[in-house]
């Protein structure tokens, strides 16, 4: 019995080698033991990142989403997306409706640190149950446009295009931005997402220069992103921190009827001035704290409970 066992546990252990050979084929030997040593508690679950391989020609050349920028009124950007730069690598989002692909640029000759500095950045400050929230509202309510400002390389806004949702993803790293153009081509959504490249806070004075002295991307204020649907509007701000400059440079985000909730990032804003300026404003403008519960949300107590032990991700809700 001793042999059979034997050649079992050899063929349990050549199996595993092939599939993380699989897994793992066009990465060579150092930059996979930076990557795993690093993503190990990453490397399991529904929300696991999984480096496909690089890529040495464009996916599809022909195919790039639309880029909009303000310019006086929305104009079409075709000089962001180059449908002739071939990306970097495609990394494969697990989700509970399956595999979600994701196009990265900007890796350079330090590909490992920013290819595992951006899968970090989607592992931990994206929370599965803010996606669930949102994707189960929109499933509610069909007629509700998502706004995703500071979309990163797009985990939430492709997941909600490809189901069918109206999705405007506001992005101002160019990098993310020509990685999303191609994202939302390889997942058959360029009827759903429109893409905005800018950043969101007070409006910047670069904003009402003549076109040729104008910087890309210059900063607008979130009121002019409610032009571009008639429809109501669920927003989600992650901003690495500048969340209060989207809230403050907006003068129709709380106190138009259409903003039927805001999530925000509210970690960085713990015990600090402009938690407290943004609480001002919501208990103001009629929004209630709601954290994330399952698929739904559970309101939290604002005189009875410190907003420091919020949770990470907060939802405010108009009171009806």
């Amino acid at each position: 019995m001793r042999p059979i066992k034997s050649k079992r546990c050899m063929l349990y252990g050549i199996c595993m080698l092939l599939v993380f050979s699989l897994v793992f084929i066009f990465l060579d030997e150092r930059k996979v033991s930076k990557i795993r040593q690093r993503l190990h508690i990453n490397l399991t679950g529904s929300d696991s990142f999984f480096v496909l391989g690089r890529v040495n020609k464009m996916l599809n050349s022909r195919r790039t989403a639309e880029v909009l920028q303000w310019r006086g009124k929305w104009e079409k950007n075709s000089e962001v997306c180059d449908p002739a730069r071939p990306p970097s690598s495609i990394v494969s989002y697990r989700l509970y409706s399956g595999k979600l692909p994701f196009v990265l640029y900007g890796v350079g000759n330090d590909e490992d640190e920013v290819l595992y500095r951006k899968m970090t950045e989607l592992s931990y400050r994206f929370s599965m149950k803010v996606d669930d929230y949102i994707s189960t509202y929109l499933d509610n309510h069909p007629s509700t446009t998502f706004i995703d400002i500071g979309a990163s390389i797009g985990v939430t806004s492709l997941r909600m295009a490809r189901k069918g949702h109206h999705v405007i993803s506001v992005e101002s790293e160019k990098d993310n931005v020509q990685g999303l153009c191609m994202s939302v081509a390889e997942n058959s959504a360029m009827n759903h997402l429109s893409i905005v490249y800018h950043s969101v806070g007070n409006e910047d004075f670069t904003s009402v220069l003549p076109n040729k002295e104008k910087s890309s991307p210059h900063t607008i204020s979130a009121d002019k992103l409610f032009s571009l649907s008639n429809q109501n509007f669920l927003v989600k701000i992650d901003t690495a921190g500048c969340e209060h400059s989207v809230i403050l440079g907006s003068k129709q985000l709380l106190m138009n009827k259409r903003t039927r909730g805001i999530v925000v990032a509210w970690e960085t804003h713990k015990g600090q001035r402009s938690g407290e300026e943004m609480l001002s404003l919501f208990n103001i403008w009629g929004f209630n704290p709601h954290a994330f519960r399952g698929s739904g949300a559970t309101r939290l107590d604002k005189k009875g409970q410190n907003p420091e032990s919020w949770p990470s991700d907060v939802i405010w809700l108009p009171i009806e």
